[in-house]
């Protein structure tokens, strides 16, 4: 143990702990193994140090603390003082699984808006390449060895090194990962050696955290500057974006690695755009050439710049047009994000992740010219969030949709109808009633009155949660999945012959 933490810039002294054999690394007690070192995390509810007791009850080896923390004399010579637990964890990690990001280059994607669906993107031009691949992000922590559901867009340290040590096994030539905010101010990605680093886009968002957008862009520029990147990781930036450009002047003036796309004069873009029903078909020019002609099965606006975005990648790291038009082609879906649940019936039912205004703006905008009667959707907002978020979607609600169900979608560790009501004071404030809307606080019943209501030519959209899997209420997760429910019902009206043609 002591080997492992000392020259590392940690303030870490030696003299009064005793060397033990560390067998593992873990910062949530409830997970500790005999042998683990443990870290007591600063948290923003509860400090780590809180459950230094159970931690050593499960078998905990040794401790990591912060400078400061009060302990007992029990374990006195199995604690180590750092400056900073957070970053501690990431650089003992990353030499406990053998700095497994070495073995491969790994590629970051961060943004407000677009994360998810460039980053799988970015990997199918990357298999279409003959690629082996991995994917770390909002929907799945995926490589050849196994995959299983994320928990948040960024884990972290542990897991991130874990997972990369996973597939170090696996020799993985390429990891996608989303990176966000959060997880370069928390320094999950600490030590992660980025062979590029993508900036898709920055709006209001986190905000509860940050406080302010300068704040919070500056917790994006982190990822392209020391410590985070050296001169040689190349940076993929959005110029059509207030943010973007101001990064993108940044990096130039360093003389920094930069490849731009969506703006004026950028380096890759898009022309003869034509959008189809659900779909897209256009050119990508490279330095103002024709490189490759595209069609897509990726509907809406936001995705075809999410398609640029990974061609720029693709073409920085050096792969071929046609390895790029392939790719981009070959992802007919993005878990989540405007899924299409299959059914037989004369309508739509879609399901995304949309759970802020721009997001849900953008799907909106999206399924309207496609829908030839009744746009009904259903959603609610997230608990523990920026409050303005409600006031967006009940106006957005209010103001796009032909019929809303307001429900509830994960509302942690605040009220369900408190949140319901913010929502609803926004949709009667732009609509003056509940006219056209029904508060439904259960969100199966809301799912279900919604496909029950829809008749021919009209669409459903299940707003929110898109591809998770679980409701969170309180401190627990319990089993839901929209795209689930959705299916459940569906299949019960194709097997009752319910009349879907009749005007409601």
């Amino acid at each position: 143990m002591k080997k492992m933490l000392s020259g590392l810039g940690l303030g870490f002294d030696s003299s009064t702990v005793k060397d033990r054999e560390i067998s593992g690394l873990s910062f949530d007690s409830r997970k500790v193994k005999s042998g683990d070192l443990f870290f007591a995390v600063p948290g923003f509810r509860l400090d780590g140090s809180v459950f230094i007791q159970e931690a050593e009850k499960r078998g905990a080896s040794a401790f990591v603390l912060q400078e400061g923390t009060i302990i007992s004399d029990s374990i006195k010579d199995r604690c180590v003082f750092v400056h900073d637990v957070r970053r501690a964890m990431a650089e003992v990690a990353d030499i406990f699984y053998e700095t497994p990001g070495n073995s491969m280059k790994i590629i970051a994607v961060t943004g407000t808006k677009g994360k998810t669906s460039t980053a799988y993107l970015i990997e199918s031009i990357l298999k279409s390449a003959g690629k082996k691949t991995a994917i770390m992000g909002t929907v799945e922590c995926r490589h050849p060895g196994k995959s299983y559901p994320s928990t948040h867009t960024t884990r972290e340290a542990i897991d991130v090194q874990s997972f990369l040590y996973e597939a170090k096994q696996f020799k993985v030539d390429y990891c996608v990962m989303e990176v966000s905010a959060h997880a370069l101010s928390l320094l999950r990605v600490w030590k992660v050696p980025f062979t590029a680093a993508v900036f898709t886009n920055l709006s209001p968002d986190h905000l509860d955290f940050y406080k302010e957008m300068e704040k919070y862009f500056q917790a994006k520029r982190e990822l392209f500057f020391a410590p985070y990147a050296d001169k040689n990781m190349i940076s993929v930036v959005n110029e059509d974006d207030e943010y973007g450009q101001r990064l993108s002047n940044e990096l130039k003036k360093a003389g920094r690695n930069i490849c731009t796309f969506g703006g004026v004069n950028a380096d890759v873009e898009l022309q003869n755009i034509h959008t189809e029903d659900l779909g897209s078909i256009f050119d990508i020019r490279l330095k103002r050439e024709l490189a490759s002609k595209v069609e897509t099965t990726l509907a809406g606006v936001y995705n075809q710049k999410n398609s640029l975005a990974a061609a720029a990648t693709g073409f920085a790291l050096g792969f071929s047009a046609k390895e790029i038009e392939v790719g981009i082609c070959s992802l007919k879906a993005v878990p989540g994000r405007l899924e299409r649940v299959e059914t037989s019936l004369p309508f739509s039912v879609f399901v995304d992740f949309a759970h802020m205004g721009h997001a849900l703006k953008n799907v909106l905008n999206t399924l309207r010219p496609i829908c030839k009667k009744r746009l009904i959707l259903v959603f609610g907002a997230g608990g523990d969030k920026d409050p303005d978020r409600r006031n967006q979607l009940g106006k957005l609600a209010a103001t796009m949709v032909d019929y809303s169900f307001i429900t509830s979608d994960n509302p942690r560790s605040e009220d369900p109808q408190k949140i319901i009501d913010a929502i609803v004071a926004a949709y009667q404030k732009e609509k003056g009633s509940l006219k056209d809307a029904q508060v439904v606080s259960d969100r199966r019943e809301a799912i279900r009155l919604a496909i029950y209501m829809a008749k021919e030519g009209d669409i459903v959209l299940l707003a929110g949660k898109g591809h998770e899997t679980g409701q969170i209420v309180g401190e627990q997760i319990f089993p839901f999945d929209d795209r689930e429910v959705a299916k459940e019902f569906l299949q019960k009206i194709e097997k009752e012959g319910v009349d879907t043609n009749s005007k409601n």
